[in-house]
C-alpha cells in the first residue's frame, strides 16, 4: 500500500496502473474521478490554456475549420449575445480583484472607479466549471499516461488530445473574447468597438491613457496567472454518449425561479433599481417572488418577475433586463421614480383586489404605459416633453376599469368600433396577419392574453388615442392609403 507522504514514483496507464516509459508528452496535474462508475479527469487550467486546448463541436465551428470537418457535431449553435453577456461578467470580476487586491491601501485612480461604475459592483463572483471529452482515447483513459509522485497525480496528454466541449462553450468563448478585448487594449491603446466588453461609447473615449494601460496590465497579469477554470474531462467517449451527456446537463437541472433569482441577484442594475427603490420605499403593493394566478387570491401583491419586466421596458424598451449597463441605468434612475410615483398614486393600486377593479393589476398594461414613458423621454424618434407631461397629469382620467370597452376592442365589430371610438383605428398599426389578439371580456372583467409583447403596444396606442398623443403609426397609414 502506498502512502501519500512516501517519497515515491509511479508510472502507468489511468485505468490499470502499469508501466509506461513515455515521457514526450505535456504534464496536467489532475484529480482521479469517479463519476457513476467512469473515469474522469479534474483539471484547473489558466483561462489562456484552456481556450488553446480546447475545441467546440457546433455545426459553424466544425464547417469552418477544415482540420475537424471529419468530426462529429454535438452542440447547438452558439449564442454570440450570451457569450458576450459572460465575458462582461468575467471582466466584472477581473476588476473586482484589482480594485481589492492590487491597489489594496493605495490611492485608487479615477479611471479605475469608473470602470468600476460602468461593470457594476457584485459581493462575488465566480465562473462555473467546464464538462469535456477526449475524444481520441480509450474509453476511461486506458491508453492515457500517468504518474503518481508524493500522492500528486499528473496525466501526460499529447497534441492530438483536444478538449471537447460538452457543457461550457459559451463560458469558453468568453473566455477568448476577454483575452482578445485585453490583447487589444493593450496593443493598439484603444478600446475596440469588438469584442462588446467595455465600448469607446461607454467609457466615453477611444484612446487608453498611461494610468488606464497601468489598470489594464493588471487585470491581463490576474486573467493570465490568477483565473482558472475547472474543467472534468470525460474520456472516449462516442458521440452519442457525448450527445446524451451534453442533454442531461442541460434539461435535467431545475431552473431556478424567476422571482427567486432576482431577489438573490445583487448585480443587475435594473434589478437593484427595485431592491434600492421600490423594496425601500412607500411602493404600496408588496412585491413577492411567486405567481398568484387565482384573481380571487389577489390582495394586491405584484410579482418580482413582472417588475424586472416593466422596468427593462421602462430603462432600456427591451422585455428584460439582460443588456442592462450600469451607467445606462443610473442616468434614467430619476425618470423611472416620476414613474412610478405616478403609477403609486393610481387609485386602488396594490390594495386587495385590485385586479378585479382595474386593468393594472394586470402586468401586461403597466408595461404598456412604461413603453410609452420610456419613447417620451429616451426615444429619438418619439420622445416629446409636453406629451410626457400630459401623460403623468391626465393618466387618472383614463377609465382603466373592465367596463371600459375600448380595451375589448379587437373583440367589438367594426360599427361599435368606429361609433364608440372614432378615430382609434388610425392610432392603432393598420390590420393585416399581425397578432391582434389581445384576451378576451369574461363579462365582468378584461382578461388580456398571455403574449404582452404583441399585446402592450397597442395598449400603449390606445392611451395615445385617448390622451390625444403624438401617433406612432401615423407613417404606417399613409403607406397603405398610398399603396391602395
Amino acid at each position: 500500500m502506498i502512502e501519500h507522504n512516501e517519497k515515491v514514483k509511479v508510472q502507468g496507464k489511468i485505468s490499470e496502473l502499469r508501466d509506461t516509459g513515455k515521457q514526450s508528452l505535456t504534464p496536467y496535474n489532475v484529480l482521479i474521478n469517479n463519476n457513476m462508475g467512469n473515469t474522469t479527469l479534474i483539471m484547473s487550467l489558466p483561462i489562456v490554456d484552456f481556450v488553446n486546448l480546447s475545441e467546440v463541436a457546433n455545426k459553424k465551428n466544425i464547417s469552418e475549420t477544415t482540420s475537424l470537418e471529419e468530426e462529429p457535431i454535438a452542440q447547438r449553435p452558439l449564442d454570440i449575445t450570451h457569450a458576450s453577456r459572460l465575458s462582461f461578467y468575467m471582466m466584472k470580476g477581473l476588476i473586482k480583484h484589482v480594485n481589492e487586491v492590487s491597489y489594496k491601501g493605495k490611492k485608487k485612480p479615477q479611471v479605475l472607479e469608473q470602470l468600476t461604475q460602468i461593470l457594476g459592483k457584485q459581493p462575488y463572483v465566480s465562473i462555473q466549471p467546464v464538462t469535456c471529452n477526449i475524444r481520441n482515447c480509450e474509453p476511461n483513459g486506458g491508453d492515457l499516461d500517468y504518474e503518481i509522485t508524493d500522492g500528486k497525480v499528473t496525466a501526460y496528454l499529447a497534441q492530438k488530445h483536444r478538449l471537447w466541449v460538452i457543457d461550457g462553450q459559451h463560458r469558453r468563448y468568453a473566455a477568448e473574447m476577454l483575452m482578445e478585448f485585453l490583447k487589444s487594449v493593450r496593443t493598439n491603446l484603444k478600446y475596440p468597438a469588438r469584442p462588446k466588453i467595455i465600448t469607446p461609447a461607454d467609457i466615453g473615449r477611444t484612446h487608453v491613457g498611461a494610468e488606464e494601460l497601468e489598470i489594464w496590465e493588471a487585470v491581463y497579469e490576474i486573467a493570465r496567472t490568477k483565473s482558472s477554470i475547472n474543467v472534468e474531462v470525460h474520456l472516449g467517449l462516442v458521440m452519442e454518449e457525448e450527445r446524451q451527456l451534453f442533454h442531461d446537463l442541460n434539461n435535467l437541472t431545475k431552473k431556478v425561479e424567476s422571482g427567486l433569482a432576482y431577489s438573490y441577484d445583487s448585480t443587475n442594475p435594473v434589478n437593484q433599481f427595485i431592491k434600492d427603490y421600490l423594496d425601500k420605499n412607500s411602493f404600496k403593493p408588496s412585491i413577492t417572488d411567486r405567481d398568484l394566478k387565482e384573481w380571487s387570491e389577489d390582495d394586491g401583491r405584484i410579482t418580482r418577475k413582472d417588475l424586472v419586466a416593466i422596468n427593462s421596458i421602462l430603462f432600456l424598451n427591451k422585455t428584460n433586463s439582460k443588456s442592462a449597463k450600469n451607467n445606462q441605468v443610473k442616468l434614467r434612475i430619476n425618470e423611472a421614480q416620476k414613474f412610478w410615483e405616478h403609477i403609486n398614486n393610481m387609485p386602488g393600486f396594490g390594495e386587495d383586489g385590485f385586479k378585479g377593479k382595474s386593468i393594472l393589476g394586470q402586468p401586461v398594461a403597466l408595461k404598456a404605459i412604461a413603453k410609452l414613458a420610456y419613447e417620451l423621454t429616451w426615444s429619438a424618434k418619439y420622445n416629446n416633453e409636453e406629451g410626457l407631461k400630459k401623460l403623468y397629469t391626465h393618466l387618472k382620467t383614463i377609465d382603466f376599469s373592465h367596463k371600459n370597452q375600448m380595451w375589448n376592442y379587437y373583440n367589438l365589430d367594426k360599427d361599435n368600433r368606429l361609433n364608440l371610438f372614432p378615430g382609434l383605428e388610425k392610432y392603432l398599426p393598420p390590420e393585416d396577419d399581425s397578432n391582434r389578439d389581445m384576451g378576451f371580456h369574461d363579462g365582468h372583467y378584461m382578461r388580456f392574453g398571455s403574449k404582452h409583447n404583441d399585446i402592450f403596444p397597442l395598449i400603449g396606442d390606445m392611451i395615445r388615442w385617448k390622451l390625444d398623443l403624438p401617433n406612432r403609426n401615423l407613417k404606417k397609414h399613409e403607406k397603405v392609403k398610398d399603396a391602395a
